[in-house]
């Protein structure tokens, strides 16, 4: 379960449609993360506008990619970060998105994953966090040890807590619906978020 007070948080790509950013953030989300890409093949054709907007709204805000493990991880690695650019004040770091294998083995998803997060690790100087759901982590990789990564645990339930995959003992984010709503954004599937601390305790990370 959560350590104590949360944050509550959403990610949105082109197709959440975010179009006042200023409330959502009025109606209590206090980060972001904005989807970069799906792969290489396809650029989120909204990120060049949300990016500047969530920050310009006061919102923390981060940058993740639904990683293809089947492409060149760090050619998706390095277009996140030209698109992100340098990391600045209130810039959570950027995140992994790892749903499905590409037609790969676990062993071979587990090394492109690995060469994603060595790569943005060693361009940022600390390591960017991994979204993973609770059957899917194990599915894809084994259950491969990435825990230098926070986790971001996707699972969709109305319990007060999420299950988390082995060997994480601790999730930092949890994405805990799909079909959310804000003030600001006119889908209604949207992905909502907490943070597992305190304003301060997001700000300080």
């Amino acid at each position: 379960c959560a350590d104590g007070p949360t944050v509550q948080g959403m990610d949105v790509a082109v197709y959440d449609d975010v179009t006042d950013w200023a409330a959502a953030k009025a109606a209590g989300i206090d980060f972001a993360f904005i989807r970069v890409s799906d792969g290489l093949d396809f650029p989120d054709s909204r990120f060049a506008e949300y990016w500047p907007a969530a920050k310009a709204a006061g919102m923390l805000r981060g940058a993740y990619q639904f990683f293809e493990p089947d492409q060149d991880p760090i050619a998706q690695a390095d277009m996140l970060l030209n698109a992100a650019g340098p990391p600045q004040p209130g810039d959570l770091p950027p995140v992994l998105d790892l749903e499905r294998n590409g037609g790969l083995t676990q062993a071979q998803v587990v090394a492109s994953v690995q060469q994603w997060v060595d790569h943005v690790t060693a361009a940022i100087g600390r390591p960017p966090i991994v979204y993973a759901g609770l059957y899917s982590w194990p599915d894809l990789t084994g259950g491969a040890d990435c825990t230098t990564s926070p986790l971001w645990i996707a699972q969709y339930t109305s319990a007060a807590c999420p299950n988390i995959p082995d060997p994480w003992t601790h999730w930092l984010f949890w994405q805990y619906t799909a079909s959310g709503t804000s003030p600001g954004v006119a889908s209604s599937a949207l992905d909502l978020d907490t943070f597992n601390g305190t304003y301060d305790d997001l700000v300080a990370f």
